[in-house]
């Protein structure tokens, strides 16, 4: 996200955790909890040509919270672009 530098400080206190979703709506629709968005720059290679998720620790770890979120009953996924 582009953001301005206060903008970005006061979206660094409010994560509840390093891997926990850029967006995030607590509204429950159709069928879900809620809807979870990591949100990635244009161009940012989430995952590879063969579907396997990048070799990137900090990805593995969003990707792990997403998991979680989805096993709970939200929507959760990784938003390019």
């Amino acid at each position: 996200m582009k953001l301005t530098i206060g903008m970005a400080a006061r979206h660094r206190r409010l994560q509840s955790g390093r891997a926990f979703p850029d967006m995030f709506i607590y509204e429950r629709r159709h069928g879900y909890n809620g809807l979870a968005i990591e949100l990635k720059a244009d161009g940012v290679r989430v995952y590879l040509r063969n579907g396997e998720l990048a070799a990137n620790e900090h990805f593995r770890e969003q990707a792990e919270v997403l998991e979680q979120l989805r096993q709970r009953g939200y929507h959760a996924a990784f938003g390019c672009g």
